[in-house]
């Protein structure tokens, strides 16, 4: 669930509010910055969920390529199970997770590998807490909440907006400590106009149904905002168009797996997949 939690907290906390006023959302709705942080809370109440995320990644630079991801699975404090693939240009590959406290497993090319002495362990602290979310919210992102779909038969809330770039600029400063030009912050703003992010709350019991965050930049775009983001972090707003989308369901499901009755050693797949590095 921790696995869970860092994925949908981290998309609330980049749903904040930015520079707008956080009340006088329409129609009843809560504010932004409301939304999220309950959803953080609701998320952990419920203590497990099904999940669904699919990336696309498509690079905008003169080499581009086109990869995508997919992995679907359930999530608790507990344990993770995962199954998915990967896509890239001249092939794919498939694998499974699944892991507990202090173990896992990973399947790969059809074998699987493990560790009985490694898990997920407890390190709860590395999840957002509700509070940290509110607190951040308005930093990153600048939209607006009103009526949301029908999600699996539930009404929602919708928050729609996109990148707050003087507040996400402050934030780097800040966290980073990596100083942000004005002319970057000026191409920050011109990377914002072409962000997008979606997140979807019930109204009744505030757990998060859909996040959906894109990104894209064309030729133009990239030549502009490149240059003056070259040798820092945020070079990477530039180097990839994205759109990310997770979907959760049955909250509050018992999560659970069968250890494999057999396995490799986990540094034995560890030494294949890297040992042309050295």
């Amino acid at each position: 669930m921790r696995a869970l939690l860092a994925l949908a907290a981290a998309a609330a906390v980049l749903a904040g509010c930015g520079t707008a006023p956080s009340g006088g959302a329409p129609d009843g709705a809560p504010a932004p910055a409301d939304l999220a942080a309950d959803a953080v809370a609701a998320l952990a109440d419920a203590g497990s969920a099904h999940y669904v995320l699919d990336a696309d990644l498509r690079g905008n630079g003169d080499a581009g390529f086109d990869a995508g991801l997919h992995v679907e699975g359930d999530a608790s404090e507990d344990a993770v199970t995962a199954e998915g693939s990967v896509t890239f240009p001249g092939g794919s590959l498939a694998g499974a997770v699944l892991a507990s406290e202090d173990e896992i497993f990973l399947r790969f090319m059809g074998q699987w590998y493990g560790e009985r002495e490694t898990g997920l362990g407890r390190a709860d602290d590395d999840a957002p807490t509700p509070d940290a979310v509110r607190e951040h919210f308005n930093d990153i992102f600048t939209g607006s909440v009103a009526g949301g779909p029908d999600v699996g038969g539930s009404a929602t809330w919708r928050f729609q907006g996109k990148l707050n770039p003087d507040g996400f600029a402050d934030l780097t400063e800040r966290f980073e400590e990596e100083r942000v030009t004005d002319e970057q912050r000026q191409l920050l703003r011109r990377v914002a106009d072409h962000s997008r992010f979606v997140l979807d709350v019930g109204r009744d019991d505030d757990l998060p149904r859909h996040l959906r965050f894109s990104l894209e930049l064309s030729a133009e775009d990239v030549a502009a905002v490149g240059d003056a983001f070259a040798g820092t972090s945020l070079y990477d707003l530039a180097d990839l168009d994205v759109e990310a989308t997770l979907d959760l369901s049955e909250f509050g499901k018992d999560v659970s797996y069968d250890a494999p009755a057999s396995y490799r050693p986990l540094d034995e797949l560890f030494d294949q997949l890297f040992s042309g590095l050295g």
